[in-house]
């Protein structure tokens, strides 16, 4: 799922992912590298604790799930928050005129945060506060399954190979839920709702080709009264705005073609 991220990032420019993968190629090297380069990376990226990344579970998180924050779900296109918009994230990146893709990662991170140190805490369990939180949590575990994984040899604009299924399933056992229990759960949510070929008449699939939910989107027609669309820049929430607040035209226009 995390070539979404990776391909939104390219849409906006080419010179951007570069620099993202390129930095984070370059992060994993320094992170596995000395204890030295581990805290002047802490320094660089203004850590709360700047002996956070001696902790093996803690650098891989930090690196593979991305230094800096890329809305690829949230992509908001109006924006100027480089935390809300790629482009506006790839213009902090592309304006920093740093002498490094690292150095520039950190600049991006700076303006993300504004100011505040990094918190790297490793706990991944939600409290039940009475939220929602543990909502979508057990639903991946109980039903969907999606995992953004940042494996070796993917697309992952991230730190490859810091962030596996294995390591983003293991959230489950917080339900007393395993490995094998979550995949037959998955099994069955697409044997009732058809997974890639549902069956099924005047359905309308849409997706956005920015969005990480498109690689579980059903992307070729199953039949005629079935058809699909594939909205270019769309992202997953671009579909929730009202009509007359959309100013990104693509997804105006599909919105209209739906209608």
């Amino acid at each position: 799922m995390a070539g979404a991220s990776s391909f939104s990032i390219s849409a906006s420019s080419e010179q951007c992912q570069k620099i993202v993968v390129d930095g984070h190629a370059r992060i994993k090297s320094l992170l596995e590298s000395s204890r030295l380069q581990r805290l002047s990376l802490a320094k660089l990226f203004n850590f709360c604790n700047p002996l956070a990344l001696e902790n093996a579970q803690t650098r891989r998180a930090w690196a593979g799930y991305g230094v800096v924050s890329v809305p690829a779900q949230s992509n908001e296109p109006a924006s100027t928050d480089p935390g809300q918009s790629i482009g506006a994230l790839c213009s902090v990146l592309l304006a920093a005129n740093a002498s490094s893709s690292v150095d520039a990662l950190a600049t991006l991170s700076a303006r993300q945060r504004g100011g505040r140190c990094v918190d790297a805490s490793l706990s991944r369990n939600f409290e039940d506060d009475g939220s929602d939180a543990l909502s979508w949590p057990w639903q991946t575990c109980a039903e969907f399954g999606f995992y953004q994984t940042c494996e070796v040899g993917s697309q992952c604009p991230f730190a490859r190979g810091y962030v596996s299924v294995a390591d983003e399933i293991s959230i489950c056992s917080q339900f007393g839920l395993t490995a094998d229990v979550v995949a037959a759960n998955v099994a069955f949510s697409n044997q009732v709702y058809g997974g890639a070929r549902p069956q099924g008449s005047r359905i309308l699939f849409p997706n956005g080709d920015v969005d990480p939910w498109t690689g579980l989107g059903v992307l070729r027609s199953p039949a005629p009264t079935e058809p699909v669309m594939l909205v270019v820049g769309a992202s997953h929430h671009a579909w929730t705005h009202p009509a007359d607040t959309i100013v990104q035209k693509s997804v105006a226009d599909a919105k209209a073609a739906i209608q």
